[in-house]
This record gives C-alpha cells, sequence and structure tokens, in this order.
C-alpha cells in the first residue's frame, strides 16, 4: 500500500485542479470544499491521519483556527508534498509532521490528544474499520468530531468496483474495503459517536473517466448541482459523545 500511494503522490495533485475536467476530479474538490465548509470555525487541535497531498488539510485549516495540528500520512511522499506545499497555513511551530500506520498514533498520542479528526480516503484501506473507530475514539476528546468519508456499497457503483476490484486483487494480499452507510453509522455508535451530518454526493459511474473524461466531468457536476440524498460517497460529521 505505501508503494501504490508513494507512485501516486506527483499525480495525486491533479484531482484538485479545476483544469482537470475528469468525473473524478469532480469528487475530489467536492470533497475539499465540503470538508472545509463542514469543520468550518473548528478550533483546538487537528489530527489528519491520513493527508494525501494536503490540499483539503489546507483548506480544513484555513477554515478554522487551529492552535496545533498534526499531519500524518503513510507514504513518505505523499508527507513530502504535504509539507512542500503547506507553505504558511499554520506557524511551523505549531504543526508536527509523521509517517506512521494509523494504527500507531494510539501509541504515539495521549488519549483525549485532539478536537478534530481527519479521516478521509482512508477506511477503505485500513483492513481494521471497527478498530480504526475505536481507536480515533480514543485520540478524540468528549465532544470532539471527526469527519470521515467512504464509498458506498449502497450504490450501484460501489458494488461494480467492488466486484472487479476483488477479481483483480485477489491475488494479492492487498484487499480495498467497501461498506454500507449503515454499517458505518453502526460502527460510529458503538465507538461512542453521534452523527451531525451526512452528506452523500457523486454519480460515480463505474470506470467513466476511462472511457471519456470530459463526458464524465459534465455528467458529475450536472448530478452535483441537483444534490440528491443517493450519491456513491459519503462525508460523515460525527461528535464523540462521552
Amino acid at each position: 500500500m505505501r508503494e501504490f500511494f508513494d507512485s501516486q503522490s506527483e499525480s495525486y495533485p491533479r484531482f484538485f485542479s479545476l483544469q482537470t475536467h475528469t468525473g473524478a476530479a469532480c469528487l475530489f474538490q467536492h470533497r475539499l470544499v465540503r470538508s472545509a465548509e463542514l469543520l468550518c470555525g473548528s478550533h483546538g487541535t487537528l489530527l489528519d491521519c491520513a493527508s494525501g497531498t494536503g490540499e483539503i488539510t489546507r483548506a480544513v485549516i484555513a477554515n478554522s483556527q487551529f492552535e496545533r495540528a498534526v499531519i500524518n500520512d503513510f507514504s513518505p511522499r505523499m508527507i513530502e508534498r504535504c509539507r512542500e506545499a503547506f507553505g504558511e497555513a499554520m506557524p511551523a511551530g505549531s504543526v508536527t509532521w509523521t509517517i506512521h500506520n494509523v494504527f500507531d498514533l494510539g501509541g504515539i498520542f495521549r488519549s483525549g490528544a485532539f478536537d478534530v479528526i481527519l479521516c478521509l480516503g482512508l477506511i477503505a484501506h485500513c483492513g481494521q474499520f471497527p478498530r480504526l473507530m475505536q481507536e480515533m475514539s480514543s485520540l478524540l476528546k468528549p465532544g470532539g468530531t471527526m469527519l470521515i468519508q467512504s464509498s458506498l456499497l449502497d450504490h450501484f457503483s460501489g458494488r461494480v468496483v467492488k466486484y472487479v476490484a476483488q477479481s483483480k486483487l485477489k491475488r494479492t494480499n492487498y484487499v480495498v474495503e467497501s461498506f454500507y452507510l449503515k454499517d458505518i453509522l453502526d460502527e460510529a455508535k458503538s465507538a461512542g459517536f453521534e452523527v451531525v451530518t451526512t452528506d452523500r454526493f457523486g454519480l460515480c459511474l463505474p470506470f467513466a473517466d476511462r472511457l471519456l473524461s470530459p463526458v464524465n466531468y459534465w455528467l458529475e457536476r450536472k448530478f452535483m448541482a441537483t444534490r440528491p440524498p443517493s450519491g456513491g460517497e459519503a462525508l460523515i460529521l460525527l461528535r464523540k459523545t462521552a
């Protein structure tokens, strides 16, 4: 998995460029805008446990009043790109950069160390979603919030992609996981979270960018404008209840 994301670090920022006219870019750009909106005005200490190249990290910080931030990713090259582009988003002394497996963070930071956790683009790759939710809950203060993102098996695209991915990856040890929304919410409740809001978005036509990306981009923008409640991806804002 580390090798895969290292190899993606050069091309990953293109998803957030307004000059990239693909369906995937439309989804990434919506994720950025809505993440910043949902966490607007947040303060205290932020943990981004899978920053990628940091576009969403910077947008969230720019829209908030964090005093400290821990920015983590499992990929050294992703973190390198994130640091290069981070600029003066926060004073240098208030940011800690780490390169760890997400399940190592509980042994590094004390319980209740964070007010806000970003967990975007991660749960499909972590392999132990229930454990992830429990450990992130432990790292949050009571009343703290966590924003997670996932593709959904509730949507037909999620089921198609899961079938194809499993057929291609069955000879390897690397498995990408998918979830139904209800299962995500049930695990969140078990870990001590309540749902603040759920934002579903994305037409998510399987493999459409490979066939005709400009048309897929147009379709995603049209679908996004209608804001239907049945999109193939979800941003879920959670609050720790105790």
